[in-house]
């Protein structure tokens, strides 16, 4: 049997994982940021709390596509798995940080594009380790509880380092957490993989 050329070994797996769906949902994401961002000028707990929410969406669909289809049949793929997952997620991930850039820009965001793309990246590594303990198909409850949780932060002041993405603007402690937990979100997954792995 002869080996499956990189490029198309790479096509495949993206193909697999529902990507280009993915990206077109993290786009209307980015697209529904945009295009409420004009109601966001007044300061307030609503007007923090939707951004965030578009992100959700965004972590959220990042989580799913860690889903595998092939079951166990996947493990014997050999030493290229990891790299793939890895570039894979990678991939939605840098999408994603480039569409929302682009939404947040000369808009009315509240922290601008550097609190948005922590709140991607932190909430994106909390989905990606949901995917490894819960399953990919259910990576989207933690980052919600965890969102409603700091929609409620939000409504009360609360500036914890628990509830990170509470805080705006450049935060070197919030940019930390979010960078810990994308990246290790980012290596589970790599090496692991989600954890469900029948179709």
């Amino acid at each position: 049997m002869s080996a499956v050329p990189p490029f198309r070994l790479l096509r495949l797996h993206l193909a697999s994982r529902s990507v280009l769906p993915a990206l077109v949902a993290v786009g209307a994401f980015a697209l529904a940021l945009r295009l409420t961002a004009h109601w966001l000028h007044t300061p307030g707990a609503w007007t923090r709390t939707v951004p965030l929410i578009t992100v959700l969406g965004a972590a959220a669909v990042i989580g799913v596509t860690t889903w595998n289809p092939l079951g166990e049949v996947e493990g014997t793929a050999g030493h290229h798995l990891p790299g793939l997952r890895f570039g894979t997620v990678l991939l939605t991930v840098a999408t994603a940080a480039i569409v929302f850039g682009a939404a947040a820009a000369g808009s009315a965001v509240p922290g601008g594009s550097t609190t948005l793309l922590r709140q991607l990246a932190g909430l994106t590594g909390i989905a990606l380790l949901s995917a490894a303990l819960l399953g990919a198909r259910q990576s989207w409850t933690v980052p919600l509880v965890y969102t409603l949780v700091c929609a409620r932060a939000f409504d009360l002041g609360w500036a914890s380092l628990w509830v990170w993405p509470t805080r705006t603007g450049p935060d070197t402690a919030a940019t930390a957490v979010a960078a810990g937990l994308l990246a290790a979100g980012l290596g589970v997954i790599a090496l692991r993989g989600p954890r469900d792995n029948a179709p």
